[in-house]
């Protein structure tokens, strides 16, 4: 396999990977509540793909930041291994 092919294969994988990864953690959709007459009672939960929680009091705004890092490090780490996977190997005859 030629090299730039295999230099593509791993750039579309890192994106990819990236792009899915990013998708499953990060909140997507945010519900307020507020009891009547206590502000105190008020709390934001947000949910992802995966179903994890994120909660805050008052106006809460969920960090984007761990999704993004675990999207960046999983798409290293499948351009890295694809890479090595396709790397020709010596044949000592």
């Amino acid at each position: 396999m030629a090299r730039t092919s295999r230099r593509s294969l791993a750039g579309i994988a890192a994106v990819w990977t990236f792009t899915v990864t990013y998708v499953l953690l990060a909140p997507l959709g945010c519900t307020a509540t507020t009891s009547p007459g206590a502000v105190a009672d008020s709390f934001t939960e947000c949910k992802n793909v995966l179903g994890i929680d994120y909660r805050g009091g008052g106006t809460y705004d969920p960090p984007l930041l761990p999704a993004l890092l675990a999207g960046l490090v999983a798409g290293a780490l499948a351009a890295f291994l694809l890479r090595r996977l396709l790397k020709p190997r010596r044949v000592d005859a």
